[in-house]
């Protein structure tokens, strides 16, 4: 990959990305309508005033995420006067600067973060993997998520990602475990060949267990599913911040 002009830091630029949702986004600890994220814009020049603008998003998802969308705007756009005119000499250059401009805040970080990064290729002319230090695009395999609801939607959401191409699936769950076992069985039984995640968001205590072991004993899940289970964030465990995370 060619050398890049030196560029520095021009403007961030920060605004609200409220995009209603086609369906609510139900988790164990809240519902989102409308998603509550910052969108950054980070614009880099270089020596002879050839400028490129990058894009970021800092999403926020209380009390997932300590921050809310007021939050981070306010944040961002605070850091931004101390960002203006830093030079950036190449990709490993920018976590720490936007860490020392946003030193409490991941999900802040994250965001600006991108934005810059996403800038530096663009004004490289090269592409984002190139610029991670790759020599060649590597094949991501995702999960989708499906939000809480009734056993038939969350079977029909299954069905419809699972004609799209996707073949795992984290499932919310938390609010009750016997309802979220009757939706677990009936997406097991939509998408017999894919394979789960539960997210409870800390929505479950002690008793979180139970759905575990139905999910194990119950004689209709399907026998010919490739299962691979994890759980993320059943409970909380101590009354700061950190929270359990548990794998079978």
């Amino acid at each position: 990959m060619p050398a890049p002009d030196r560029v520095a830091i021009a403007a961030i630029d920060v605004e609200p990305l409220s995009i209603p949702l086609r369906e609510p986004f139900v988790i164990a600890t809240g519902r989102i309508d409308t998603t509550q994220a910052a969108l950054v814009r980070a614009t880099l020049v270089n020596g002879r005033g050839v400028r490129a603008t990058g894009l970021g998003e800092a999403a926020a998802l209380p009390p997932v995420t300590r921050e809310d969308q007021p939050g981070l705007l306010a944040m961002i756009a605070a850091a931004a006067p101390a960002l203006r005119g830093t030079a950036i000499t190449g990709p490993d250059d920018i976590a720490q600067v936007v860490a020392d401009a946003l030193p409490d805040s991941r999900v802040a970080r994250a965001g600006v973060e991108a934005a810059v990064l996403d800038a530096w290729a663009r004004h490289a002319g090269v592409p984002l993997y190139a610029a991670l230090g790759a020599t060649h695009p590597t094949e991501l395999v995702t999960d989708i998520t499906l939000p809480i609801s009734d056993p038939e939607r969350m079977a029909a959401n299954a069905r419809a990602h699972r004609r799209a191409g996707f073949t795992s699936f984290k499932v919310k769950v938390g609010r009750d475990w016997r309802a979220d076992l009757a939706s677990l069985r009936a997406v097991a039984e939509a998408v017999p060949d894919a394979r789960f995640g539960l997210d409870a968001n800390a929505g479950f205590a002690t008793h979180y267990s139970g759905l575990q072991a139905g999910v194990l004993a119950d004689c209709s899940w399907p026998r010919s599913k490739s299962l691979c289970m994890w759980y993320l964030r059943p409970a909380i465990v101590d009354p700061g911040d950190r929270q359990l995370n548990c794998c079978i």
